[in-house]
């Protein structure tokens, strides 16, 4: 009884408890409490205004995947691998160094890669994944060549600031497959189905998050007491299950996925930056050089993330005219397609992962 009363101390803290979404009252009070941004009222309402029911629809659209699987459990398969797998948003300017704009979009070609080329998606073969793989069906360099400082001219490979992101993405898949053999799970599939038959969007999402680490996100926020939870990726995994297999199979909708929190990335964040919705209080800066940096620290980090996601719903509050299209998990979404890549963007310190 004493553990249970602590452990649900501990979810009060979190602001999740085991099987359920984030709470969205804790991740409110802390983006008020915390003092590391401030949301500006009237950006928001100039903002939410704005947009026109058409753009938020052309923006928010989930792009169809260029092949066809053979069974809906491959489909759901391949999308929990790309929402388990970390962005490193601190490597985010090396993506073209691996041929694309963006890591996730390194990350969503590479699992697509891995199914074409028929790499099984299975518990037991991602529990087997090397770097190495990971580097050759993901694109992803590990070596750079350099002049050698003792022979000039010469010139000589050595792992280069890519292969620490290849070296954990094979970490974590062979973590989630180690992870899915123990709950005795062939693949993905299987857990996914038991998530979402909790029969609510937050208790699938919530219930992913307590089941597998990479899902996990959490974390301390700067003014804050106690840990915020996130579950950003758990999140994102079931609306777009919910999004690409809900009209196929029964077993994969949820009537309530509207109601899911907001989940922004780092490029929703770096939007509501460049759009003033978001305003760093005092000295603090976009970037991460700094100790007053918005990303220097994981707690600062999630103090802004805290303040995104109260940003988000209060967003979708000031935007009456996009109707029921405007959940704050697509207004999230929407957001990323705004960042300008010309001015600076959020960058959290190298400890984030999500």
């Amino acid at each position: 009884g004493e553990r249970r009363r602590a452990r649900s101390r501990q979810d009060r803290r979190t602001g999740a408890s085991c099987g359920e979404g984030p709470d969205m009252e804790v991740i409110v009070r802390a983006a008020r409490e915390q003092e590391v941004v401030e949301i500006d009222d009237t950006a928001v309402a100039r903002l939410g205004a704005a947009i026109t029911p058409e753009e938020f629809r052309e923006r928010t659209q989930r792009v169809q995947w260029p092949l066809q699987f053979s069974s809906i459990n491959d489909e759901v398969n391949l999308l929990a691998v790309s929402h388990v797998l970390g962005l490193r948003a601190d490597l985010q300017l090396l993506a073209p160094r691996c041929g694309q704009e963006t890591l996730g979009e390194v990350v969503l070609f590479g699992v697509l890669g891995m199914y074409l080329s028929g790499t099984s998606l299975g518990a037991s073969s991602l529990a087997t994944t090397t770097a190495s793989d990971v580097a050759s069906t993901f694109s992803i360099p590990m070596l750079e060549e350099v002049e050698d400082q003792s022979l000039p001219g010469v010139r000589i490979e050595r792992r280069g600031p890519l292969a620490s992101y290849a070296d954990r993405l094979a970490q974590q898949l062979q973590a989630a497959g180690r992870r899915l053999g123990t709950l005795g799970h062939a693949d993905f599939a299987g857990l996914v189905r038991a998530a979402f038959a909790t029969g609510s969007a937050a208790g699938a999402a919530g219930f992913l998050a307590s089941q597998l680490e990479g899902l996990h996100d959490a974390g301390p926020a700067e003014g804050v007491e106690g840990q915020l939870a996130f579950h950003k990726n758990a999140l994102r995994l079931v609306a777009d299950v919910h999004a690409r297999c809900g009209p196929r199979d029964t077993g994969l909708s949820l009537p309530d996925v509207g109601e899911l929190m907001a989940a922004p990335s780092v490029d929703t964040i770096s939007a509501l930056l460049q759009l003033g919705v978001l305003v760093p209080r005092g000295e603090a800066g976009p970037g991460a050089g700094g100790p007053e940096g918005l990303g220097a620290t994981p707690a600062r980090v999630a103090a802004v993330r805290a303040a995104a996601v109260a940003a988000v719903h209060a967003l979708c509050a000031g935007a009456p005219q996009l109707g029921q299209e405007c959940s704050p998990l697509n207004m999230s979404r929407y957001l990323e397609g705004l960042v300008d890549t010309s001015f600076d963007r959020f960058v959290p310190c190298e400890a984030e992962d999500w």
